[in-house]
């Protein structure tokens, strides 16, 4: 792993209130993810991203990064570990009196790089991100994405390992948004930088990440492979994130014609990860029982190259023929009762 958390608390105090942060954190990013943490304003995320890089301290707990515990660095070794440590912004960061050559070199010229050095890297990264044509512009005279491209050139340039991303595409567009997420992706795959985003748009983590990590009220409450949480989500908030994007509700209507036959009928749910596997899904029902079994709705959501598919089931016949068709689809698929 690149990242870990052990037993993390964060506590900020004033004269008036003590504010608990985050509680008891325990995760770990592994070299090459892309691990979200989603949460609601206030769950403790950007505190959360800022211990990795030491700009916040746990009040206990360990931090470790690349194999040292960052929060017991000081002085030089700090600055060392910050090096392999790059961060990107909602609101971009740049300085609007540089051009942006000046403000993607700006990281190499703190570090004393000589200028042959600064201007082969820059026009390396910037050809990369491809703005290979805005060198001398100003940031004024750029768009929300491309500022933001500027803003991941400049976090690119020191060749980190580990890239934060703080809320990186709040401040965007849909259509502008998709551009950055495919470029953060074009950066975990051909320069192996491992990314840790955080924000409180959900499709963001479906999009791009691997694994994902829940907040709310300063904890943990969920984590996992993004896959595998987004078919089984277990806690209310992660309920709610994942049906913003993943639609699992079976139409009214529909629903409501179903409800009506309940003396001999159930509505079961039920999701598949391997897409193929739904295709004859209900076909195959039919032919393994002797029940009535009707599908009643389906939705098909892309996620990381997987199909998670939805599948709303009635289920009619005796008590007995029911029983069957549930235990099949329990011990077979994740599968719950929709209550009439």
């Amino acid at each position: 792993m690149i990242i870990q958390f052990e037993n993390v608390e964060k506590t900020f105090n004033s004269k008036k209130m003590q504010v608990h942060a985050c509680k008891d954190i325990n995760l770990a990013v592994d070299k090459g993810d892309i691990f979200g943490v989603v949460g609601y304003s206030g769950a403790g995320k950007s505190t959360l991203i800022r211990m990795v890089n030491a700009l916040e301290r746990p009040t206990s707990g360990r931090v470790t990064v690349n194999g040292v515990v960052i929060n017991e660095l000081k002085g030089k070794n700090l600055r060392k570990a910050r090096k392999d440590i790059s961060m990107i912004f909602q609101q971009f960061n740049l300085l609007e009196a540089k051009t942006v050559f000046e403000n993607v070199a700006m990281p190499l010229i703190l570090n004393h790089t000589p200028k042959d050095e600064i201007k082969r890297r820059v026009n390396e990264i910037l050809k990369f991100v491809e703005l290979s044509d805005k060198t001398d512009t100003y940031p004024g005279k750029l768009s929300g994405g491309q500022k933001q491209r500027v803003g991941i050139a400049r976090a690119l340039t020191t060749n980190p390992s580990i890239l934060l991303c703080d809320e990186p595409t709040s401040a965007l567009d849909p259509k502008t948004t998709d551009s950055i997420l495919n470029l953060l992706q074009k950066v975990n795959r051909e320069l192996n930088i491992t990314i840790m985003i955080i924000t409180h748009q959900i499709n963001i983590v479906q999009k791009i990440c691997n694994k994902v990590a829940v907040m709310e009220d300063g904890y943990v409450v969920e984590m996992g492979n993004v896959k595998e949480v987004f078919a089984r989500p277990v806690q209310p908030i992660t309920k709610a994130f994942v049906d913003t994007v993943v639609d699992q509700t079976i139409p009214e209507s529909i629903f409501a014609a179903a409800a009506a036959e309940k003396q001999n009928s159930r509505i079961f749910r039920v999701r598949c990860l391997n897409g193929n596997v739904c295709d004859t899904f209900t076909p195959d029902l039919r032919k393994r029982f002797t029940a009535e079994i009707n599908t009643l709705f389906m939705s098909v959501n892309e996620m990381q190259g997987s199909v998670l598919t939805i599948i709303g089931l009635q289920v009619k016949g005796s008590k007995e023929q029911i029983r069957e068709v549930e235990q099949y689809l329990k011990e077979n698929f994740e599968s719950e009762e929709v209550a009439v």
